[in-house]
């Protein structure tokens, strides 16, 4: 199995160019995979919001009710 070390070795030998197209490649599928997550729990929210868990706040509403939640001990 290859370690996470022995990667970023391997990475290093590679040519400059290869490493910059690599890190770009890593980059973009970072990114879809951060829009996949973000669409995937908006559905939830969407489903949860839909079937009566969730209820509708104004912008003051949902401030206050964050501010109360940060405010809770862990």
């Amino acid at each position: 199995m290859l370690t996470f070390e022995k990667l970023l070795d391997n990475i290093e030998d590679l040519p400059i160019d290869q490493q910059e197209l690599l890190m770009n490649i890593v980059s973009h599928r970072l990114a879809d995979k951060r829009r996949q997550q973000l669409a995937q729990e908006c559905q939830e929210g969407l489903v949860e919001f839909r079937s009566g868990q969730l209820k509708p706040m104004t912008a003051e509403e949902a401030i206050a009710d964050l501010h109360n939640f940060l405010a809770e001990p862990e």
